[in-house]
């Protein structure tokens, strides 16, 4: 069995909603494009979350997202070298339950519109979280990915 790594990502509250209904992000477009992404794929697992269940169910749920109740993970396999495995990262919005955190949905990176490069830089960096990949030297590191 292959570990997973679990990393907590910031949330997303640079998205404001513009007159006539567009989103419209703060931050740069590869940023922008992701977010729009995540929240299509959030609009998606709430309409699936009324279908199968009921619509008070959804509502709730929506309600905390709104509330920015809600943490976006990455989840990144580790390689037999002992290294994270950038092609196996993947994204989970949580939402508390019962005292919990479950998943709403899941998305990998490609379906989110990440680069290749940038998928590298969230697994590297998801492993430096766990430990993997510490440098002797802090000068080593660079920024943070961004998306």
């Amino acid at each position: 069995m292959i570990p997973q790594l679990r990393v907590r990502r910031p949330r997303l509250d640079d998205l404001v909603q513009r007159p006539g209904g567009r989103w419209q992000c703060r931050r740069n477009s590869r940023e922008r494009h992701f977010q729009v992404k995540l929240r299509d794929m959030i609009a998606w697992a709430l309409g699936q979350l009324k279908k199968d269940h009921a619509e008070e169910a959804a509502r709730t749920v929506a309600e905390q997202l709104d509330r920015q109740q809600f943490r976006l993970m990455t989840n990144v396999d580790v390689g037999s070298d002992g290294e994270p495995v950038a092609d196996s990262l993947f994204y989970r919005v949580e939402v508390a339950f019962a005292g919990d955190w479950v998943p709403l949905v899941e998305a990998h990176w490609s379906a989110l519109g990440v680069s290749e490069a940038g998928a590298a830089d969230e697994a590297r960096w998801a492993g430096l979280q766990h430990g993997l990949g510490v440098p002797d030297d802090a000068s080593e590191l660079t920024d943070p990915p961004s998306t």
